[in-house]
């Protein structure tokens, strides 16, 4: 697809052993990333634009939104990027 207005951030979890995706979406589209696995270790630089940090979805905490909305206690956790950078 077309790429995203800019400036642009991806936030990736599960990359187990492929970063790629993360560094072609920063290659494509000049966007700033995020990726986490608490499966793997990878330098914490995987591309000039892309961190990896050694964290999972399922680490971060249950919210409101997850329990109340999404039918209570479950495998994904949806959460806005201001509240990400927080629980980082």
């Amino acid at each position: 697809g077309p790429p995203p207005p800019q400036p642009c951030a991806v936030i990736g979890f599960g990359v187990f052993y492929d970063p790629s995706f993360d560094r072609d979406i920063a290659n494509a589209w000049k966007c700033r990333g995020f990726a986490g696995d608490p499966t793997v270790r990878y330098p914490s630089k995987l591309h000039d634009n892309v961190t990896f940090h050694n964290i999972g979805a399922t680490m971060l905490q249950d919210n409101d939104e997850r329990l109340g909305n999404k039918g209570g206690k479950s495998d994904w956790l949806m959460t806005s990027v201001p509240k990400l950078r927080y629980f980082l």
